[in-house]
Order: structure tokens, then sequence, then C-alpha cells
């Protein structure tokens, strides 16, 4: 089988299972915040970049968690900052000599880096692959925290 460009049968029909949109294992957190969450940080949004730091800001305990707290860090005036505007931003290209800096902090910056580094001038310099590949790295790991994050801060709500 080589649905998903994998070939191993068990992780395609895993892959299955988990995007089966009837499936009970399958939760969509937008349509939880939807019926269920409002905070006025959220600005009426249901985008997990406007969830997060709504729960980031009122959940201590997240701040403090070992998982999460390489995300506490605070502006020049002592404001607990976004999780998304703590991620760095790393150079790309630096064997190429046009090395310049990228930050990714939504889904679109996302794209056009992935873009970028399968179909841009780069697309055969090992170096930009491996640079572009730690700075989607470091992007969709703070995505799947955060959907950890809104998680257990709702959990913690109803207990």
């Amino acid at each position: 089988m080589t649905r998903y460009s994998e070939k191993d049968p068990d992780l395609a029909a895993w892959i299955d299972r988990m995007i089966d949109k009837n499936s009970k294992r399958v939760v969509d957190l937008c349509d939880l915040a939807k019926s269920f969450y409002f905070h006025p940080a959220m600005k009426g949004s249901l985008s997990i970049k406007y969830v997060l730091p709504a729960v980031w800001q009122t959940n201590a305990s997240l701040r403090s968690h070992p998982l999460f707290s390489r995300y506490l860090k605070h502006d020049d005036a002592g404001k607990i900052l976004n999780p998304y505007d703590t991620l760095p931003p790393l150079p790309i290209g630096k064997d190429g000599g046009s090395e310049a800096d990228e930050v990714v902090k939504e889904g679109t910056g996302a794209m056009r880096v992935y873009q970028e580094m399968m179909f841009g001038l780069s697309r055969n310099e090992p170096g930009a692959q491996e640079d572009y590949r730690k700075l989607l790295l470091q992007y969709c790991k703070l995505d799947t925290a955060a959907m950890v994050m809104i998680w257990m801060h709702w959990v913690a709500a109803t207990n």
C-alpha cells in the first residue's frame, strides 16, 4: 500500500482511522471552542492563534509546566508573550552564502517555507533544506503543544 507515501499497511490503516470524521477518537478543538469556550482575548476568533494566547495568559500552571515553560517569555514591559511570538528566527541558507533569518508563526508562513523547501531555489542545497526542516519542526512542535495546552486548560476548568 502506498497511500500517504507509506508502505506500511498498518500505519496507513491507522491514518485512515484517525482521519475518519465519524471516529470518536478525533475531536476538533475548533468545534469545542465554538460551542463551549469564550475568552475576551480571543477577540471573537476560534483560531488556535487566538485561543492559545487567551489560555496561556490565564493559566499559570501551563506556563510552569515542564513541557511548556520554554515558551514563557516576557516583553520589555514585563507582559507575558504569546508563545508564537517566542519562536526565534533561524538562519536559512548559510551554506549558499545568502543567509537570511526566517521565522514561522502561522500556517501561511509554514506553507510558504515548505514550498520554498520543496520547489524553491535552495531545494538542492542540503544545508538550506536542513535549516527549513528545523524551522518547520519548531513551528509544528508549538502548534501541537498548543492543542495539548488548550485541552489541558479545558480539562482543568471542568474539574
